[in-house]
């Protein structure tokens, strides 16, 4: 893989973990569908791969909440 084909994006959530976003030029997914991505999110076992840019807002959103909050918020709904 060379490094000029690869589009990375590195972040940190406010939590303190790390997010890698990548799009590499020279993928299959990239020649086909060229705004598709992956995303990883520290603490996360795998890269969730194949992500539009709606569908990559969603999932950081999903995991920008602690588990603590992500709990508070879902009993906050059902009340």
């Amino acid at each position: 893989m060379s490094v000029e084909n690869v589009h990375q994006i590195l972040l940190r959530l406010e939590d303190g973990r790390k997010v890698s976003i990548i799009q590499d030029r020279n993928s299959y997914d990239f020649k086909h569908r060229p705004s598709l991505c992956e995303v990883w999110v520290e603490g996360e076992q795998d890269p969730i791969r194949h992500l539009t840019a709606e569908q990559l807002i969603t999932y950081l959103m999903t995991r920008k909440l602690t588990s603590v909050e992500r709990t508070w918020e879902e009993e906050k709904t059902y009340a």
